[in-house]
């Protein structure tokens, strides 16, 4: 996938009847060329870790594109911060990818040991990218905690999200914050 805004090639891997990028989104900048307003590496003892490899982490409201006082449900498919094309996973997508283990959507690197690894059996190369805490100021988790923003969303200031921790089998849906920031990942086709 070419994200022509950003000048970015994206590997992607084909999952559940999807295209699915298989790699965390960096792009910085919207597909019509505006700046994404929440773009940042995850920051690691005051340095930025490679975001080649881990992407940048994104608040909701900057991954969907959504302007921070819009309250109401969504219930859409949104392309967000995705290529012309592509767009952001809905709930029901990442739920369709509970059929694999963790060991089987996770890189066999980066991941904290001894749990951690993965066999990446699937191609989806979940890596650890962590996430930013919006009420601490905090960036959290990284080598043990990879976690991606869903597009739809309650009318409230919490929404959905699924994630890989390293001790877990799993991939889990939870609840952040929208002002917190995760990883990205767009997909391409009809759910």
């Amino acid at each position: 996938m070419y994200d022509a805004a950003n000048h970015i090639i994206y590997n992607i891997v084909g999952l559940e009847g999807l295209c699915w990028t298989k790699e965390n989104i960096r792009g910085t900048l919207y597909a019509h060329g505006g700046a994404i307003p929440f773009a940042k590496p995850y920051i690691y003892f005051g340095i930025p870790v490679d975001a080649e490899i881990f992407g940048l982490l994104y608040t909701w409201y900057s991954a969907t594109g959504v302007h921070e006082d819009f309250t109401a449900e969504i219930t859409c498919n949104m392309q967000g911060i995705c290529p012309n094309g592509w767009r952001l996973p809905t709930q029901a997508e990442w739920h369709s990818l509970q059929s694999y283990s963790a060991k089987q959507l996770k890189s066999t690197q980066y991941w904290l040991d001894p749990h951690g690894g993965g066999t990446n059996e699937t191609g989806f190369n979940a890596v650890p990218a962590g996430w930013y805490n919006g009420t601490t100021n905090r960036f959290e988790d990284l080598y043990g905690f990879a976690g991606w923003w869903a597009s739809d969303a309650p009318a409230e200031t919490n929404t959905y999200y699924f994630s890989l921790i390293y001790y877990c089998n799993d991939l889990m849906m939870g609840m952040k914050k929208k002002n917190d920031a995760m990883s990205v990942r767009c997909v391409f086709g009809d759910s």
